[in-house]
């Protein structure tokens, strides 16, 4: 008869990763680890339970029905994992803050965020992770998170909206896109935006089918560094939001249609039973004018 592995925590966390990033470069990616590394754990844990858990796809991982199953049980057993520390935290019983924020909130307001939690609750450790929108929220909701301050899309949970924000058409300093826009207004728009997860991209591509401006998506990428430098390069125009905004980086005034305010959200885990972290989302929602110092966009 075959000996029962005891399951090791580290290869079900790298199993959720690679599950919900349905590749091994993407999870080795999120993990820091090479991709041979990821798929040697993956290989392991599936020894362990003594059955396969992803069916490789030429373009991605698929789950097989008894991935699924442990995938259950292993975003339980992570997440009391996880209670367990942060319980047997000297610094005292629920003192971790999870917060999640979108790429383009983090460059333009976790700075100023930051210094009003850990002013007003200098008692908490905050845990801060920066992503897309749709993958944050999908975490919250899922308990690997706290609490997520995100941009609202239509295909995931509304959230409590805090505070709307304008998104606006940029490009770099020293580019002639003004120019050659306004004096050939049907020049196809060379476009510089994130994947298709970022509800900018939808935004932006709605906008411009509506007004019949021709475009074409010249480069594209999850980093909102790597789309600064795209536009400050001259590869194309992009929409930000003004807080976004770094050197080298203007606002058009090409007579481009406009775009729409953009809200964001706090959404705060189902699952959690922090006390603490409900005191943070109340803060929040109290005073994210103040915390973002946006009194003119929430007035």
């Amino acid at each position: 008869m075959k000996k029962n592995h005891d399951l090791d925590v580290a290869s079900l966390r790298t199993f959720q990763v690679v599950a919900e990033l349905k590749t091994f470069t993407a999870a080795a990616r999120e993990l820091g680890r090479t991709q041979s590394g990821v798929s040697q754990q993956i290989q392991k844990l599936e020894h362990d339970v003594g059955a396969p858990l992803l069916v490789r796809k030429p373009r991605m991982l698929e789950l097989t029905e008894n991935g699924e199953v442990l995938l259950g049980y292993a975003r339980q057993i992570l997440r009391l994992h996880d209670d367990a520390r942060v319980r047997i935290d000297p610094r005292g019983t629920g003192s971790r803050v999870r917060l999640g924020v979108n790429y383009d909130f983090a460059s333009a307001y976790l700075s100023r965020l930051l210094t009003e939690l850990v002013d007003c609750f200098p008692e908490l450790r905050f845990e801060v992770e920066v992503g897309l929108s749709r993958d944050l929220v999908r975490r919250v909701y899922w308990g690997e998170m706290d609490l997520v301050l995100a941009k609202s899309r239509p295909d995931t949970p509304r959230g409590h909206v805090v505070f709307e924000d304008r998104l606006v058409w940029v490009a770099g300093a020293g580019s002639r896109f003004d120019q050659e826009l306004t004096s050939n207004p049907q020049t196809p728009l060379p476009l510089v935006l994130f994947p298709e997860e970022c509800a900018y991209r939808a935004v932006v591509l709605r906008a411009l089918g509506e007004s019949g401006q021709p475009w074409r998506v010249e480069f594209s990428s999850p980093s909102l560094n790597a789309i600064q430098a795209a536009v400050v390069a001259g590869v194309g125009v992009s929409a930000l939001i003004p807080g976004a905004l770094r050197d080298g980086i203007v606002e058009l005034n090409a007579p481009l249609p406009r775009l729409p305010q953009i809200e964001v959200a706090l959404h705060v885990s189902p699952l959690l039973e922090s006390e603490p972290a409900h005191e943070v989302a109340k803060h929040i929602r109290k005073h994210s004018c103040r915390s973002f110092g946006l009194s003119a966009a929430c007035a």
